[in-house]
């Protein structure tokens, strides 16, 4: 019998056998038969049986003794059938991961977003990407547009929904445009101006309103309408980007929110049903188109490329 030295040498040498010569040994411990072996690896006996010569002049023991019955493993033959199991199964779920990555169905995904693109394009993309790849991992950043092409530049973030700013340089990005947004008006179900229509901005001058900092563009939107009809914007304002105060004052006040079109039927509809209510205006209030941004001189990972191409088909423009 070879003492620990002469195992871990035995280790070793298994180490260096070819592929089908792991598997064959794998092979033999489980039937016990060279016949057998040779049928699950859909090679002749002769050649299995001179691969096992091989095999044993390489480890320098025998590691199957031969008997009428067949064939029993020895001491070494297991040491080295254990390790051929343990390195054909590492092979194959790295072939497997491998297989997966070329096809996009695992690594990572990170991409970012303004609020309306992300209901509207992110999540059923998200969605539809892992019925077929559960094992990608995806991080989701919701952010205005400034943030998010800084963090795109950065190599943070390895794709962008969102609006062009001039202070960044267009041709340093790969751009495809997917949709444009409408801004809705919100209110509680039970406001005042609620079941109205045909409403116009100067009938909501003096209303109470959220809204958002200067440099969003949902409120240069409102602003720019504001304008268009040759009246001054409100001035009983509350001033909050905080997605979660406006409508948890809005749910209590005759307040005012002016939230995307995307954003507004997520909170309506089905399964939320928010008990909110869409203001009904005589004319839409529309904002500057968003668009997908990559930054050209970084690559794109397969499963990054996957989930673009979803977006894509659900692109409006």
């Amino acid at each position: 019998m070879h003492n620990k030295k002469g195992m871990y040498m035995l280790r070793i040498k298994a180490l260096k056998l070819k592929p089908i010569q792991l598997r064959l040994v794998v092979a033999l411990a489980e039937t016990g038969k060279l016949q057998s072996a040779a049928d699950s690896l859909g090679i002749a006996q002769p050649a299995a049986s001179r691969a096992l010569a091989e095999i044993e002049k390489l480890a320098g023991t025998p590691l199957f003794a031969r008997h009428p019955k067949g064939m029993r493993i020895t001491l070494e033959g297991k040491i080295i059938a254990n390790k051929a199991h343990a390195i054909l199964r590492e092979a194959y779920e790295l072939e497997d991961s491998l297989t997966n990555i070329k096809q996009g169905k695992a690594g990572k995904i990170r991409i970012g977003a303004v609020t309306g693109p992300a209901v509207k394009f992110v999540v059923p993309a998200i969605r539809e990407i892992k019925k077929q790849s559960v094992n990608l991992e995806i991080t989701v950043a919701i952010a205005p547009s400034r943030q998010l092409l800084h963090e795109l530049v950065s190599g943070r973030l390895d794709l962008i929904m969102a609006r062009l700013l001039p202070e960044f340089d267009s041709r340093e990005f790969e751009v495809t445009p997917v949709g444009d947004e409408q801004v809705v008006l919100l209110v509680r179900k039970n406001h005042p101006l609620a079941a109205q229509g045909n409403l116009k901005l100067q009938d909501l001058q003096d209303q109470e309103w959220i809204v958002q900092e200067k440099d969003n563009p949902i409120r240069e939107a409102v602003s720019a309408a504001f304008h268009m009809e040759g009246i001054s914007e409100p001035t009983n304002i509350i001033g909050s980007s905080s997605f979660l105060f406006a409508m948890g004052y809005l749910s209590e006040t005759d307040a005012i929110v002016a939230v995307t079109q995307e954003v507004a039927q997520l909170l309506i509809d089905e399964p939320i049903k928010a008990n909110f209510s869409k203001l009904k205006l005589n004319q839409p209030i529309g904002m500057t188109p968003y668009f997908l941004v990559r930054f050209k001189s970084h690559s794109v990972s397969p499963a990054t490329q996957l989930l673009t191409d979803f977006i894509v088909a659900q692109s409006t423009l």
